[in-house]
């Protein structure tokens, strides 16, 4: 995608579809952010592992410092179930402000 950070997988609604979409058995291993569900609803995301990301492993919707890359969708009801997310830059997962009605479970393994 153009204009984008340098990413392993991103997830951005586009007239509605990025809605319900199934992510498992995933590795990330990316520059600056594994997964990223910019925009979009009702994903799952599950046994998966980010790592060695020089921001984020998984990032939900419109993060700080990454605004330009953004649309303004939100990333609303997403669930992240049984992720590790370790050995990243700042962070293990980072949600937005906006992305409301997240469920992250456990275990999420964070170093």
């Amino acid at each position: 995608m153009p204009g984008s950070p340098r990413t392993t997988a991103i997830l951005q609604a586009r007239t509605g579809s990025c809605i319900r979409n199934l992510l498992t058995g995933w590795v990330a291993t990316a520059e600056e952010i594994g997964v990223w569900i910019k925009s979009g609803r009702n994903n799952f995301v599950t046994n998966g592992t980010a790592s060695a990301t020089g921001y984020a492993g998984i990032a939900l919707g419109c993060v700080q410092g990454y605004e330009r890359y953004c649309d303004g969708g939100q990333a609303v009801a997403n669930t992240l179930l049984n992720n590790e997310a370790d050995w990243n830059g700042r962070y293990g997962v980072v949600l937005s402000a906006k992305s409301s009605d997240t469920t992250v479970t456990h275990p999420l393994r964070l170093q």
